[in-house]
């Protein structure tokens, strides 16, 4: 699988002693990659993606969701950055600013 988009965040996530940390990338709203890098074979492995909007395509973007039968504006998609907790092992981002996306780190 393939997610395409702008990178418009990086954050770390540690697992602690000996164990090679994930680099958690925020392309566009709503999509979040996770990869983590090997050592032994130099390279890196993909752990997670997440598109939190699959209609979309980049930043500034118009989506439009359809929900019980009812169509709804989402907005223009914007940068937005992720945070990650070390303590409790989630990711949390936003989706148009108005939806908070909370993603367990596997």
């Amino acid at each position: 699988e393939k997610l395409f988009g702008k990178p418009n965040d990086v954050k770390v996530y540690s697992y602690g002693q000996n164990t090679s940390d994930l680099l958690v990338i925020s392309l566009d709203c709503g999509k979040i990659v996770m990869v983590k890098y090997l050592w032994e074979r130099n390279a890196l492995d993909t752990i997670m993606m997440c598109n939190g909007e699959e209609n979309a395509y980049g930043t500034g973007s118009e989506v439009q969701v359809q929900s019980n039968g009812i169509r709804r504006y989402l907005g223009s998609g914007n940068d937005c950055s992720i945070c990650v907790c070390q303590d409790n092992g989630v990711v949390c981002s936003t989706i148009y600013g108005q939806y908070l996306v909370v993603t367990p780190i596997p």
